[in-house]
């Protein structure tokens, strides 16, 4: 036993020692052939690559390399002569056979170590790459060059074609693969993973920091590259790849097919940063297949076509929106060629969701010339997309049925097609029913049947101009042009304080067969209808069934003014003041009066809180009175008390014709003369809003009219000239308490002097005519020819 423990201590010491002497054999060999090593090293380096190399640092042979014969590169850098960087590496290691080198004296690398490198393949705007001067030799059988191995780890690739307009970037965390070579091809097999840093254009990125993985295996077969089974993933898209490029093509063509593509759906979010909620709640996959194909380099980038099928294996909520059924077919075609082009089509798509709403459609989308169309038909309950938020008001119910259309140009959706809406209401108001035909920028109505607590309407065409304004506050204003017939119409206007108006244009023939305006009921009524903002516009305006009578003209509302301008005839004096028993205020005898009424207006009326203030308006009216009477009131027994006239108990005219002003609360009348009971009476003066009276009246009597039994009377009636005697009145103080006063006005009789020269002694009980008289009364005081020429 101790021989034999001595015989295994020499043994292991003889090995030890045998092994340091291979050692010191080997670094011995290496430290007198390491010139020389350097010297092949940097000869193959000139012979393959034509560019300028810089290293900072080289080890020849290390001994945690052994059994390899390794070259230690150390921030090594490769430029084109013109100064571009086309490769760096933190360290590259260079494995040669050791038994080989030292040897045989034959000089092969057959495994490549990388760490940090950075490869940069650029084409200018020209199609030219600084890589197209790089190789000089090829990679023969007899070449230096017979790499068996290649590790990489967190390297970076970067492609960029400014021809093309294309940039892409590579994070390599790790690659590991093996070549094997036999005959004349070339077996590569392995895996990489990173991440898509970049992929878009020179100037905008379409995807950015996507993990990846591909393994497999590449077979080089003269002139392809081709693949065998190489499996790609990128965050969770998976596809199987087969093909090739062809490198002996200048530029390099591809010639791939992309098999057994899938994805779950909650996946696609991580490549569509704008897509719908939705994609998160939905439990199914895409799956489909596709083809990349073309050159690549020089400004040649390959097209992409893929086509896909949406399966949902179960219901889901979109919101509160359940959906019942949900599947879609369709492909993606990019082109970025010469004319790029790139294309998602959605051949079919259906939903089935809410209680019985069915979608179908259609979708085709050119990114690059931002064109697209879109086909949608189906039915559509209002109430169940409002439950689930979709719509901006919870009060929307209804039943859409339609077919659409749409497209898209200059970055906006033109909407265009057909349908029916049905029960449809929002809030308070109620479309029974309609039928519309929707173009890009207008909307058509027809057979409207429309319900709301102040209106009761039928539509048989309305033509809507810029409906995108309900949406989109940008737009034009929204406009309405056509027809309306409404039975029933509660207008009420309002005082906007001056807020922004609606953006609402009206353009409308409109009868009206009874309008409702603050208490008082009109109609019919026609009129053509402009509405722009918060003004509006009547005119035409023909109104009938006012007081007995009509109205013609037109009327204008601004926010804090109405403009009115017309005519009337045939207005029922007792109906006015039955319907409208405001206007007594205006004229406090209006409810004595009998009679029509016809004549012109022209007024500026203020609203103040929606109403119309009359104490500011201005107004202008012409009338002709017909059939007219004065019926027996307080206002004709005093002036019949200074007119003693015989058993008259009214004043029938017959018919008189009058101007009237309203201005600042006070309402004058002009000089009108009015005919009755064979004497006539002519009157002007004024009235305030507050019933403060100032009238002037003179009043022509036959002296055979006048009831003599007054002793005043008779002595009056004796003293003056001619048949017609002239009374001059004034009336003052309010319309509760009017203030008459008269005054003879007639010419005094010429009586021939008596020879007697004793004069006539007065009666002491005659009274004496002389009154005070009001400034405003002399030139009523005037003799008749005079009074004329002066109210003429």
């Amino acid at each position: 036993m101790t021989r034999f423990l001595r015989g295994l201590g020499r043994f292991l010491a003889g090995l030890v020692v045998g092994g340091l002497l291979a050692l010191g054999a080997i670094a011995g060999a290496l430290y007198l052939n390491r010139d020389k090593l350097l010297a092949w090293l940097s000869s193959q380096l000139s012979q393959t690559f034509s560019a300028r190399m810089e290293v900072q640092a080289v080890q020849v042979g290390h001994l945690g390399d052994l059994p390899w014969l390794s070259f230690r590169l150390k921030g090594f850098l490769m430029k084109s002569f013109s100064g571009e960087t086309l490769f760096t590496a933190r360290e590259a290691t260079l494995y040669l056979n050791l038994w080989e080198t030292l040897v045989e004296k034959n000089y092969r690398v057959e495994k490549i170590t990388l760490e940090g490198p950075y490869l940069r393949l650029a084409y200018d705007k020209e199609g030219r790459s600084p890589w197209q001067a790089v190789f000089r030799g090829d990679s023969g059988a007899d070449s230096p060059w017979r790499i068996e191995a290649l590790r990489i780890q967190e390297g970076r690739f970067e492609y960029r074609d400014a021809q093309a307009d294309f940039w892409l970037t590579l994070e390599v965390a790790s690659l590991q693969a093996t070549l094997a070579y036999q005959a004349s091809q070339l077996t590569v097999e392995g895996s990489v993973e990173g991440q898509l840093q970049r992929m878009g254009t020179l100037k905008q990125a379409w995807l950015e920091r996507y993990p990846f993985r591909i393994e497999g295996q590449l077979e080089k077969d003269d002139p392809w590259l081709l693949s065998r089974g190489l499996r790609l993933s990128v965050t969770g898209l998976q596809a199987r790849v087969q093909g090739g490029i062809r490198l002996a093509a200048s530029p390099p063509e591809l010639s791939l097919r992309l098999e057994e593509i899938g994805a779950e759906t909650a996946l696609l979010q991580r490549f569509w940063a704008e897509a719908p909620d939705v994609l998160r709640h939905l439990q199914g996959s895409l799956q489909g297949k596709g083809h990349i194909r073309g050159p690549i380099g020089q400004g040649h980038l390959p097209s992409v076509e893929i086509s896909a099928f949406l399966h949902v294996r179960k219901p889901f909520s979109w919101k509160a929106y359940p959906v019942r059924s949900l599947q879609a077919q369709g492909s993606l075609f990019w082109d970025p060629g010469r004319r790029p082009r790139g294309k998602i089509e959605i051949d079919s798509f259906f939903l089935a969701g809410g209680a019985a709403d069915t979608l179908s459609g259609r979708l085709s989308y050119d990114w690059y010339r931002k064109r697209g169309r879109a086909t949608l038909a189906g039915q559509v309950d209002l109430q169940a997309l409002t439950q689930a938020g979709f719509l901006t008001t919870d009060t929307l119910q209804g039943l859409l049925r339609s077919t659409l259309q749409a497209h898209h140009q200059e970055g906006r959706w033109l909407l265009s097609g057909e349908g029916e809406v049905s029960n449809l209401t929002w809030r308070e108001l109620a479309v029974e029913r309609t039928l519309f035909h929707l173009a890009p920028t207008n909307l058509e109505l027809a057979q409207l049947v429309l319900r709301h607590p102040q209106l009761r309407c039928t539509a048989p065409r309305l033509q809507v101009s810029s409906y995108a304004r309900l949406w989109d506050s940008t737009a034009a204003p929204l406009s309405i042009r056509g027809s309306l017939q409404a039975s029933y119409l509660a207008y009420q206007p309002a005082d906007t304080g001056g807020g922004l108006p609606w953006p609402l244009h009206l353009d409308l023939e409109a009868r009206i067969e009874t309008l409702a305006w603050q208490g008082h009921l009109v109609g019919p009524i026609h009129t053509h209808l402009v509405w722009q903002g918060d003004s509006f516009l009547l005119d035409p305006l023909r109104v009938g069934a006012v007081a007995g009578g009509s109205i013609e003209g037109n009327l204008q509302g601004l926010p804090f003014r109405w403009s009115v301008e017309g005519a009337f005839s045939r207005l029922n004096l007792e109906a006015l003041h039955a319907e409208w028993p405001e206007l007594d205020t205006l004229f406090p005898l209006l409810p004595h009066l009998k009679g029509t009424l016809s004549g012109r207006m022209q007024g500026r009326f203020p609203l103040r809180k929606g109403r119309l203030s009359w104490a500011e308006a201005q107004a202008e009216l012409t009338l002709r009175l017909e059939n007219f009477v004065v019926v027996e009131s307080p206002y004709t027994y005093e002036l019949f008390s200074l007119i003693p006239l015989t058993d008259f108990k009214r004043i029938q005219v017959g018919s008189v014709q009058a101007h009237l002003t309203l201005q600042e609360g006070v309402l004058r009348l002009d000089t009108t003369t009015l005919q009755a009971n064979r004497w006539r009476m002519r009157i002007a003066g004024s009235h305030t809003l507050r019933g403060e009276l100032a009238y002037d009246l003179e009043v022509e009597v036959p002296r055979l009219l006048l009831d003599k039994s007054s002793q005043r009377i008779e002595e009056w009636v004796e003293e003056v000239e001619g048949e017609r005697l002239r009374l001059s009145i004034q009336v003052r103080g309010t319309t509760e308490k009017p203030v008459f006063r008269w005054k003879p006005a007639s010419r005094p009789a010429a009586w021939p002097e008596r020879r007697s020269t004793t004069p006539k002694k007065r009666s002491p009980t005659r009274p004496t005519p002389e009154l005070p008289v009001d400034p405003e009364l002399k030139p009523l005081m005037q003799p008749p020819a005079a009074f004329f020429r002066n109210i003429a």
